[in-house]
């Protein structure tokens, strides 16, 4: 026999045991993070930009991130050298079934940047009773504040708790109260309360949403449901709190202190008493590109309204987690955070986000 044929025949058979052994399941997928769908490209600062899943080692990831207790979407496609990200705020972060969500709009603005100034701020001076205090230490999510005035540089659903000290007192009161800032919130109220004689009745005053049910506690125990509370017990020094739910959906647990044998060393609900900056953050994106070693922020215009403008919003993966595909366009200013100059984009994009 013809030793080439015999070899030929080996090849053959070698082969074909390999293509065999190698069935569909075997060969690995590729993985989402790769997938060429996801691209940016365009111009920024006079600068070409075309960055795309699976080539130059460039990926897409997606994950929900944590900013002072309010979740957001995080989403960057890029590689070590360059790269774009987005970081989608939420709609809602009073609202709990809408609180952790990426709201599906056809336009996103662009969120403010911080300027470093407080977006909140509480003063002594800010309460009705101001003349009794002495002083006021402040606590954010546990970390003790310094000074008597609070205050908050960024957005975010804060625990505060405000530890009062009232002139010729030695007892201090604390009282504790979540605050949202730099987000609308979906429900504006105070608690307030009337001292009479035998009974101290709470209510909630100048609501803008209608409420569907209250929770009132009074020094830790649950009192009644009602739309309002009476409260005819022996205790002079009362902490009142009240768990609400409002029609829209939003929630809100808010605490005050009634001092009913000196009403002048009582805590006020504190949380509308404050001075805020009108930085809303709701339902905004912000951008940021990293290219070849500069960094630009995304800007929001003073004359325009700066957005990412939304082509198609799709469903594209529902596991391990839900992701959406976005196509969209951006014409919007940029700072280059070298230099401090606004520059100008021109990008489309197709970016993963997470739901």
């Amino acid at each position: 026999m013809n030793l080439n044929f015999n070899q030929n025949i080996a090849l053959l058979v070698f082969f074909g045991i390999i293509i065999s052994a190698c069935s569909k399941q075997d060969i690995p997928d590729v993985p989402i993070e790769n997938d060429p769908v996801f691209t940016v490209q365009g111009t920024i600062d006079n600068k070409e930009i075309n960055l795309q899943a699976g080539v130059n080692n460039a990926y897409m990831e997606t994950k929900i991130q944590t900013l002072n207790n309010i979740d957001y979407s995080y989403s960057t496609l890029g590689n070590s050298t360059n790269s774009f990200a987005t970081s989608f705020y939420s709609s809602a972060p009073d609202i709990p079934n809408l609180a952790n969500e990426f709201n599906e709009l056809t336009q996103y603005l662009i969120a403010e940047n911080l300027t470093g100034n407080a977006l909140l701020t509480i003063a002594p001076t800010d309460f009705q009773n101001s003349q009794y205090i002495q002083s006021i230490q402040w606590q954010v999510d546990g970390i003790d504040q310094n000074g008597n005035t609070l205050e908050i540089f960024e957005p975010g659903k804060y625990n505060i708790c405000a530890s009062v000290l009232f002139t010729n007192d030695s007892t201090i009161t604390t009282v504790c109260n979540q605050v949202i800032v730099g987000y609308e919130r979906n429900a504006q109220f105070n608690i307030k309360w009337t001292n009479n004689s035998n009974s101290v009745n709470c209510y909630i005053d100048q609501s803008n949403q209608n409420i569907s049910s209250i929770d009132w506690y009074v020094n830790g125990t649950f009192a009644t449901n009602s739309l309002s509370l009476d409260y005819n017990g022996t205790d002079d020094r009362i902490k009142v709190k009240a768990l609400i739910n409002f029609d829209n959906g939003a929630q809100y647990e808010r605490t005050v202190f009634i001092n009913r044998n000196d009403p002048n060393k009582s805590i006020e609900d504190w949380t509308n008493t404050s001075s805020s900056s009108q930085i809303v953050w709701n339902n905004t994106v912000k951008i940021s590109l990293d290219i070849d070693g500069v960094t630009y922020e995304s800007m929001q215009n003073s004359m325009n309204n700066a957005e990412l403008t939304v082509q198609s919003i799709e469903d594209y993966s529902n596991t391990p987690k839900v992701v959406k595909k976005l196509i969209g366009q951006l014409q919007i200013p940029f700072q280059n955070k070298s230099t401090g100059q606004t520059v100008l984009s021109d990008l489309h994009l197709q970016i993963a986000v997470q739901k």
